[in-house]
């Protein structure tokens, strides 16, 4: 692409097709390297051609605008608060900022009431498209606000209304995003309620089955001189279906960890990256790390691995720290973890009333008091 003239950095946040570098310009982050890097695979072919009018990993433009997918630094901190550095080093992390990033866009475009035009046919400059979901998340690039191009041209249907600073019009880009497959982003499912950091009821269905399910053990008790030592950071389950019964996803997303440790334990990472959800305790595991679900795939059937005579689902949700913090006190209780890599948290502490992110720390075990 040419040199643009002018900053475009929707809401203050991803800079896309900004004056780059002519290196940054012609830079683009191939499908393998995204993949490598944690981007489902369905997603990959968007995410690159996104890149392909952005940067490289370790690229950085004139107006600071950083990685792959040019977040701007204020965006940037928001959705990864470490260093810089760390940032342009870590093409996982880029990853993980850009599809949370994403799935915030998509949910303010369609609290716009912008996938409306999905099914509509889109004609400029000689080109005609039929609007897709992946046609929206292109265009937000100029913005997903309702004041902004995009809201013009909803409102309006007027491609030539709704340019930007370049004289660009958003149809351009309403046109070059259609047909990508962008589920990863936008979810298989119907979402759950949005709530202030944009969490929200992440089950779609029961997770096991409900014949004589019970709580055998809450979350967050100090369990020290009975089950093992420190604080609960799960909430165990059990039912009359007992060892062998299956246990769903309950969610959509891909798999970060099918172990064969101590608890033979399975991690799904929701398609936002914003959330973990953890099953513990397996008879079998049922799913490879890199797989993906959906919410009625089974992940583990019951068993006690770990806790030999108490057959039982451990379950555990693990929530980005710097989305804990956007929450405050609202959200209760919750354990630091290390990093992300880390998927069993600080038995040992005794939990932090106020959620703010510490340190390395990337997650942090939920509990939603009444």
């Amino acid at each position: 692409m040419g040199k643009r003239t002018t900053l475009s950095c929707m809401h203050g946040a991803l800079a896309l097709l900004l004056a780059m570098s002519p290196s940054a310009a012609m830079a683009q982050v191939s499908t393998a390297e995204l993949i490598n890097a944690g981007m489902p695979p369905g997603l990959a072919d968007f995410a690159s051609a996104v890149s392909s009018s952005e940067g490289n990993w370790n690229g950085v433009n004139q107006h600071g605008c950083a990685g792959a997918f040019q977040f701007c630094p204020s965006t940037r901190i928001r959705y990864h608060p470490s260093s810089l550095d760390s940032f342009l080093a870590n093409p996982t992390a880029q990853v993980s900022a850009y599809r949370r990033y994403m799935a915030d866009e998509w949910r303010l475009a369609t609290r716009n009431g912008f996938d409306s035009l999905i099914g509509s046919e889109v004609c400029w400059s000689g080109q005609c498209r039929t609007i897709t979901q992946s046609s929206i998340l292109k265009a937000c690039q100029f913005g997903c606000a309702y004041g902004g191009d995009l809201g013009i041209y909803h409102r309006t249907g007027d491609c030539d209304a709704a340019r930007d600073g370049n004289g660009v019009s958003v149809c351009t880009y309403l046109i070059r995003g259609a047909g990508y497959d962008v589920s990863g982003i936008t979810g298989e499912v119907k979402p759950g309620p949005v709530l202030a950091g944009g969490i929200g009821t992440c089950f779609d269905r029961d997770l096991m089955s409900a014949a004589g399910l019970r709580a055998t053990s809450p979350f967050g008790v100090d369990r020290t001189g009975r089950a093992s030592s420190g604080y609960h950071l799960g909430l165990d389950l059990a039912n009359d279906e007992g060892e062998g019964a299956h246990v769903y996803a309950g969610v959509p997303g891909t798999v970060v960890l099918s172990a064969a440790n101590r608890t033979n334990s399975v991690f799904v990472e929701t398609p936002d990256g914003r959330q973990r959800v953890g099953y513990l305790h397996g008879q079998a595991r049922r799913v490879a790390q890199g797989h993906r679900v959906l919410p009625d795939t089974v992940v583990i059937t019951q068993g006690d691995a770990g806790s030999p005579g108490a057959t039982h689902l451990h379950l555990e949700v693990h929530v980005a720290g710097e989305i804990m913090a956007s929450f405050g006190e609202a959200m209760g209780r919750v354990w630091p973890l290390e990093d992300r890599e880390n998927f069993f948290g600080s038995k040992g502490s005794s939990g932090l009333r106020r959620c703010q992110p510490r340190g390395r720390s990337s997650g942090s075990v939920l509990r939603a008091e009444p």
